[in-house]
């Protein structure tokens, strides 16, 4: 039955020095009966039970099992020799102490893919002598609570459930009393009528006792041997197959998640890192992910935001008649602003800083973000009757007197924004002839002329003026490097490019253009007569126009028409001689919100913070391995424990990746939930709706957490069963 022919194994440190434990041995076994291996420490015993045991693979020569030659074996058939033939007893018991006795026992059946039955284990109790003073078997009652004695009774009793043909038992009575090692072997005395036991020891009075043969080894050799047993003929390569060994998942899931929860401080760190990594790689997918209509959308949506700018000039033909056909399906009127080069014009000639307080005012660096409202933003023709409803405007709520507003009805009227206002009540209204009056509500402007034009209403728009809040700060006494940091705060990212880490006030500073806020209405006809009594050098043409609209409410509607018009490509020929000209790429449309939206899409994407993926993701790689490898090596006994019982490396594998399995679920929960977070906060920072989180986000974190969990454990596991024993 088993056959140890020149077995020898040598042990190689470090530094190369050799250490003989085995040095050519030869033995044969028969089928039953109780072997005693005496020897003094160091002499082999115990070497060469593990080697008879295919826990260890020889130097040289072999051990032949059932005829066939162990050398045959691969790694999974040993472990499969030990799962249905072998049962280990040890010195230190290895059993599992955080597990009850019957799931202890139940185990090592469970390897061998077979139902664990609980009358059959009882039985085992009952006949290895661990009952309750009442009778009942010690199934429930968990490993730490036991004695030694007991301890022993329980590794006897798993290895019995086996119905092994070999127990190996090293030093099975070395941590028991006298009494109690005599009742042990008593017990194995009982069972080596039915099979193999072979037990390594160094206690000379119990083999003498008990023992059917005893074998003495000194210097790894053989010095003794009181009954030689002799096998018939081999024939090599004959011999029984094993059952492989298969881990129950029940209990590869129970001790990835003990394992994981034994060291709480070191895999909290490895849970922040891989999170950390995850949000980075969520957020930046959310912003490569995002749909600029989409986002502009829900941010119009948001703050209640129902018109857009659309710059005719830049759209081609196709896009101009798309643009035609959706207003005039709707019937909603064309409200023009001057283009770039008109507004300015009138900007210069008409409004530019007039009648706004002094100059000192108007130097305050508050109002960098109310030069827009001041200058350069164009004018918006008005249809006196609609205009009100067609563009969301609504008298200021401050009037004392609301029927004092209203649109204009001639050229020689106009009315402003409540923003514009707000400067005024600010710095105080400068008159014509230079007198400067303080402004307290709406009523004080009506009736003012700005250059000759008579204001006639003040008007809300769509959008909350208190947003411009967070920037009504005075700066007097400040000094100049203080202004500066503050307006000019910059970052550099990788690629060189500055970026302005003020985005609310730049954002919003930007959207004035983009919206009503800063426009002053007029009455139709207003910029045709302006064209043809101020710009005489080229003629009035309403394609070279802004216009403004109200979006219809039709979710899917809008977003194609801005779909569609997004995007324009311009040609702009060359002015100077030897320089061609360019193709240059326009945003067909802008709202207020427009850069509320865009500006944190570009500033994340040019900031770089993309190469922050890879070491960020190969760090979480890094750390998760390492938690794993710790966390393997602080059960170094446990799965010397399965490997007895006969786990093979797949069954460690599987151990080790079911507890990776575990990681990533937990990696993926809080990610999703953080780049959520991350998501909301930064659409509150920036009061846009850009940073979402969609099915592709979530299964890409999905699949990202588990491939970096399960690397890792993938990682470990090969370390692990690459281990040389």
């Amino acid at each position: 039955m088993l056959k140890a022919v020149n077995l020898t194994k040598i042990y190689r440190a470090k530094k190369g020095v050799e250490t003989v434990a085995l040095d050519n041995v030869n033995l044969s076994f028969g089928e039953s009966g109780m072997v005693f291996i005496l020897g003094k420490s160091g002499s082999g015993k115990s070497t060469l039970l593990n080697l008879l045991g295919g826990l260890i693979r020889p130097t040289s020569g072999d051990v032949y099992i059932n005829g066939r030659a162990g050398k045959t074996f691969k790694d999974g058939e040993l472990s499969a020799y030990r799962n249905s033939a072998v049962g280990f007893v040890f010195q230190e018991y290895n059993l599992i102490e955080n597990y009850t006795v019957g799931t202890n026992i139940k185990l090592a059946l469970e390897l061998q893919g077979k139902k664990a039955d609980r009358e059959c284990i009882d039985e085992l109790l009952l006949k290895t002598g661990l009952t309750e003073s009442n009778g009942e078997t010690f199934y429930g009652r968990y490993v730490h609570e036991l004695s030694g004695g007991q301890k022993q009774r329980v590794a006897v009793a798993r290895a019995l459930i086996k119905e092994p043909e070999i127990i190996f038992a090293d030093e099975p009575t070395g941590a028991l009393d006298s009494e109690t090692g005599e009742e042990l072997y008593e017990l194995l005395k009982e069972l080596s009528g039915e099979r193999l036991i072979i037990v390594v020891t160094h206690d000379e009075e119990s083999a003498r006792k008990y023992g059917d043969r005893i074998i003495e080894l000194d210097d790894g050799k053989i010095i003794g041997d009181s009954a030689p047993y002799e096998h018939t003929s081999y024939t090599e390569g004959s011999g029984k197959t094993y059952e492989k060994s298969s881990i129950p998942v029940k209990y590869a899931f129970l001790t990835g998640v003990k394992s994981l929860v034994k060291s709480p401080f070191r895999l909290s760190v490895s849970l922040i890192l891989t999170f950390i990594s995850l949000v980075i790689l969520g957020f930046m997918l959310s912003v490569n992910f995002c749909d600029v209509v989409e986002a502009d959308l829900k941010t119009m949506r948001s703050q209640n935001i129902t018109t857009v700018r659309v710059e005719k000039r830049y759209l081609n033909e196709e896009q101009r008649s798309y643009l035609s056909e959706y207003l005039d399906g709707r019937g909603y009127g064309l409200y023009e602003s001057g283009g770039y080069s008109t507004a300015t014009s009138l900007s210069e000639s008409l409004f530019k800083d007039v009648n706004l307080g002094t100059y000192e005012d108007r130097c305050n660096p508050y109002d960098s973000i109310c030069k827009g409202v001041r200058g350069e933003e164009g004018f918006v023709e008005v249809d006196a009757e609609n205009g009100e409803k067609d563009l969301g405007l609504s008298p200021d709520e401050r009037f004392a007197d609301k029927s004092l507003c209203r649109l204009p009805r001639n050229l020689n009227e106009i009315a402003i924004t409540d923003v514009r206002l707000d400067l005024y009540i600010k710095f105080g209204y400068q008159t014509d002839g230079g007198e400067l009056i303080k402004i307290t509500k709406p009523d004080d402007m009506i009736g003012r002329t700005m250059d000759g034009y008579t204001v006639c209403g003040v008007y809300s728009t769509e959008v909350d003026r208190e947003l411009f809040k967070q920037f009504d700060k005075d700066y007097y006494g400040m000094t100049n490097e203080e202004i500066e940091k503050f307006k000019y705060d910059t970052i550099k990212g990788l690629r060189g490019t500055y970026y302005n880490l003020n985005r609310q006030m730049n954002t919003y500073r930007n959207g004035v253009e983009y919206s009503l806020l800063a426009k002053i209405f007029v009455g139709k006809g207003f910029i045709k007569n302006f064209y043809d009594e101020y710009i005489k050098s080229r003629e009035y043409d309403e394609n070279n126009l802004s216009i403004f609209f109200k979006l219809s409410g039709d979710y899917e509607k809008d977003y194609e028409l801005l779909k569609k018009i997004e995007s324009c490509n311009v040609y702009v020929p060359s002015y100077v001689e030897g320089f061609p000209g360019k193709w240059y790429t326009y945003d067909g449309y802008n709202s207020f919100v427009s850069h509320f939206s865009r500006y944190p899409i570009n500033f994340w994407e040019y900031l770089d913070t993309h190469y922050a993926l890879i070491p960020s993701c190969a760090l979480a790689v890094l750390v998760t391995l390492n938690f794993l490898l710790v966390s393997v090596d602080m059960r170094n006994r446990e799965l010397k424990i399965l490997r007895s019982l006969g786990a093979g490396k797949n069954c460690v594998r599987f151990i080790c990746l079911v507890e990776g399995l575990i990681l990533s679920l937990v990696n993926f929960v809080l990610s999703v939930a953080g780049i959520f977070i991350a998501c909301a906060v930064m659409n509150a920072i920036y009061y846009a709706q850009v940073f979402t989180v969609n099915i592709a986000i979530v299964g890409i974190l999905f699949g990202a957490s588990a491939v970096l969990s399960l690397l890792s454990a993938l990682f470990a596991s090969l370390f692990v069963t690459g281990k040389k024993r």
